[in-house]
């Protein structure tokens, strides 16, 4: 009796051991879980802690500098698509497509020469100069997207680099964009005679459009067509409204004198009182990158000195501001302005 009530006691025992030997460990997972949730949330508060610091240096570096206004104007250093292969067109889609060099003033510019992969496409020949807006190069998916769907409209697309930007020489200035793309026209106005010739600028590619367009005007030049995608009235008006700087502008007294330094940087407003070449906008009215209103306030621009050959078309196919190639009918509204114009 006296061994088994022993048993009993040694069993009881060790099931009390037992017990205590879960709770530990138990208390011992829960303070690593806990422990690594501190840690987490440590990392996380330290990692936006950070960014929110770098965020603000950044924009006030920015602020009080216009050599880091225009650096974030072109952002011709963000080479995307990176390590891209821009002499090999072909690989990017384009069914017909050369790639080519053109003489600028301060060295070479690359460019594709697209054209239409069919000759069923083809019902109304027309050269069209692109001209893209900043960042990255040619090759860019919307970009190529768009020469595609133009080359399905059979017309012929001359897209160029600025200088600075993708395998082009030289480095970014406003008048230098300018003056490359008037190289760019006359060399494919001198090339294929006898054709209507038109240019396309979207976003920072159109205040580029509008000024080669009132140059060629001025001179009397042929232009049979601007064609403005996504387009904006001036640089301050659109700085103030990106998603770099409209959640802090408004918290930033007197915002607009920090950026004094750029109100005569594509100032399209002004430039496109002087262009007389037909004119058609396009503006899709979800754009978070320039704003519609912009557009519009372009537009009025143009007819405050009696334009009548502007037309704009606000789009509500929330195409954003780089998809306006998928609009359900750019098609008959390209080949419309085109047909009437050539």
């Amino acid at each position: 009796m006296g061994k088994e009530k022993l048993s009993e006691s040694e069993c009881s025992d060790t099931e009390g051991e037992t017990e205590v030997v879960g709770t530990e460990q138990k208390k011992s997972l829960g303070s690593k879980l806990w422990s690594g949730l501190c840690t987490f949330a440590w990392m996380f508060w330290s990692i936006c802690t950070f960014t929110l610091i770098l965020y603000i240096c950044g924009g006030l570096f920015i602020l009080f500098s216009k050599e880091a206004k225009m650096e974030v104007i072109f952002s011709n250093r963000i080479r995307t698509p990176w390590f891209a292969n821009l002499t090999d067109c072909t690989s990017f889609g384009l069914v017909k497509c050369e790639n080519i060099y053109i003489q600028g003033r301060d060295g070479k510019l690359g460019a594709w020469l697209i054209s239409p992969s069919s000759k069923q496409y083809i019902t109304r020949e027309a050269y069209i100069l692109y001209l893209h807006g900043n960042m990255g190069s040619r090759a860019l998916s919307h970009r190529i997207k768009m020469y595609q769907k133009l080359s399905k409209l059979g017309y012929h697309i001359l897209a160029i680099d600025y200088r600075g930007f993708g395998d082009s020489d030289g480095f970014p200035t406003e008048e230098g964009l300018v003056e490359d793309s008037k190289v760019a026209y006359t060399w494919m106005v001198d090339k294929y005679v006898g054709y209507p010739h038109y240019i396309w600028g979207h976003s920072l590619g159109s205040a580029v459009a509008i000024q080669v367009a009132a140059s060629l005007n001025s001179k009397h030049s042929r232009l049979n067509g601007l064609i403005l995608e996504a387009p904006f009235n001036n640089m301050t008006d659109a700085i103030k409204q990106t998603p770099l700087a409209a959640p802090i502008a408004p918290f930033i007294p007197n915002f607009d004198s920090y950026i004094q330094d750029v109100k005569n940087v594509f100032r399209s407003d002004y430039w496109i009182q002087k262009v007389t070449t037909p004119t058609m906008m396009l503006h899709d009215k979800s754009d978070s990158i320039i704003n519609v209103a912009l557009g519009r306030r372009l537009y009025i621009s143009a007819k405050e000195v009696g334009s009548t050959n502007v037309e704009m078309l606000e789009l509500n196919e929330n195409l954003g501001h780089q998809d306006i190639y998928a609009a359900k009918k750019l098609k008959g509204i390209v080949s419309n302005f085109i047909y009437n114009t050539s």
